[in-house]
């Protein structure tokens, strides 16, 4: 005998649900007979029937009365691991050496910082504010917020991410120059 398979405990499931082939078919995407056919083959390799047919409609014998609860335990542990696991690989951690001018890192990063941090624990980052230029190229940083294009790293990876208005200003009085 051939283990169950997830796949047909999907099925039964889908089946029990729905409450015929049909409906059980178009809910998994499949055809009804490939419903009918994994039902047939769960029951033969388990030696007793699972569904009886009552008017039209798909009814649980004793016996699948208790592979569906069975059924439902593992979906919901399969569910649960899905939703813990996935994206694990995608969660950001790690150190990320972040460098800008001083004026950047205080007034926009640094206070940035903390929400960041909270939405990922697994984050460390050191903020250099720090006036020249540390190399992305040379690992003297992993990441660089710069005022303008590097012209020192032509080859390094570079996207604008906005514009920065500025002016220059002077109290009343006090002399031009």
């Amino acid at each position: 005998m051939q283990g169950l398979q997830w796949d047909d405990l999907r099925v039964a499931l889908a089946a029990a649900r729905c409450g015929s082939l049909a409906a059980a078919a178009r809910r998994l995407g499949v055809n009804e007979s490939t419903v009918g056919r994994r039902l047939e083959r769960m029951a033969q390799a388990l030696g007793t029937r699972l569904f009886e047919r009552d008017g039209g409609r798909l009814r649980p014998t004793a016996a699948g009365a208790q592979l569906l609860e069975r059924a439902a335990r593992v979906e919901a542990e399969v569910l649960a691991a899905e939703e813990a696991l996935a994206g694990g690989d995608r969660r950001v951690s790690g150190r990320l050496r972040l460098t800008a001018v001083p004026l950047l890192a205080n007034r926009l990063l640094a206070p940035a910082l903390p929400a960041l941090l909270s939405a990922h624990p697994g984050l460390e980052v050191d903020l250099i504010a720090e006036p020249s230029l540390l190399s992305v190229l040379g690992r003297e940083a992993d990441l660089a917020l710069r005022l303008a294009r590097p012209r020192q790293e032509p080859r390094a990876l570079t996207r604008r991410l906005g514009s920065l208005d500025y002016a220059v200003f002077r109290a009343r009085g006090a002399p031009a120059g």
